[in-house]
């Protein structure tokens, strides 16, 4: 657990996430550029479908196909990083064998790792929203620069399910393919594609529950709207976070000294 907070162990999370992009893109064509089309394709997928077909839009971007593919990128930004390290974290330990015989290895980094991986990629989104942004909208409110403080305890609550996927899917190899099942469905229960305030008052705190839904719905107003996050909001969303991440390590913890046994 110590590992986490030390320099060497910072750097190793460095390494192994640096290691993880270049292999992504070695041998590739576009190399980095992936990191661009990706998202971009699945933006104009989405948006053609929501925002032509179904047409869905918010208040004040009625007319706005431009500012409602904008907002759907933004939500798509952070249910993106969530989805690839939900969808790596349960064979996370399972994918490197050779750390679990390293006596000396602490596994506890691989997740803090793999979220290194998603950043990255969710910076390089970033990146091309926000010239996307200006060139629609102009420049951002100044609340803009809330995502500082709204982006580390969504990471810490992803890092505390993650530890605890990766810890039982040592156990229970069908646990990727449940994950893989029940990632694309919480996209949906999540206010990507239409504003919170479509959904009806009796569902709505069932939402709430998705650990996306907060964030999207902070992060989208304080881009948006202007709004900054409320103290006390953002007071119980640091609390649950740094909760959720201890109880995910204490699992991992718990239970990585029968990984040997098992792998």
């Amino acid at each position: 657990m110590i590992a986490l907070f030390t320099r060497h162990g910072l750097a190793t999370v460095r390494r192994i996430s640096e290691r993880e992009v270049r292999t992504r893109v070695a041998g590739t064509v576009l190399g980095f550029l992936h990191y661009v089309i990706t998202p971009v394709f699945f933006l104009s997928v989405y948006a053609f479908v929501f925002g032509t077909v179904f047409v869905t839009r918010w208040s004040g971007e009625s007319d706005s196909f431009g500012g409602y593919a904008l907002r759907l990128y933004a939500g798509l930004i952070v249910f993106h990083f969530f989805g690839e390290v939900m969808n790596r974290s349960s064979g996370l330990v399972l994918e490197n064998p050779s750390y679990v015989k390293k006596v000396v290895f602490p596994l506890e980094l691989l997740v803090p790792a793999a979220i290194g991986t998603a950043l990255f990629a969710s910076l390089i989104s970033y990146a091309v929203f926000g010239i996307g942004f200006v060139l629609i909208r102009g420049l951002p409110p100044l609340s803009v620069l809330s995502l500082v403080f709204l982006w580390p305890p969504f990471v810490l609550s992803v890092a505390g399910i993650s530890w605890v996927l990766a810890a039982l899917g040592v156990f229970l190899r069908d646990l990727s393919q449940f994950v893989t099942t029940l990632v694309p469905a919480l996209m949906f229960v999540s206010p990507i594609f239409y504003p919170l305030s479509m959904v009806p008052d009796v569902i709505r705190p069932i939402l709430f529950l998705n650990p996306m839904t907060y964030y999207i719905e902070a992060m989208r107003g304080a881009i948006f709207d202007g709004v900054w996050p409320g103290l006390t909001d953002l007071a119980l969303a640091y609390a649950s976070s740094v909760l959720l991440a201890g109880a995910g390590l204490w699992v991992f913890m718990r239970l990585r000294k029968a990984f040997a046994d098992v792998i």
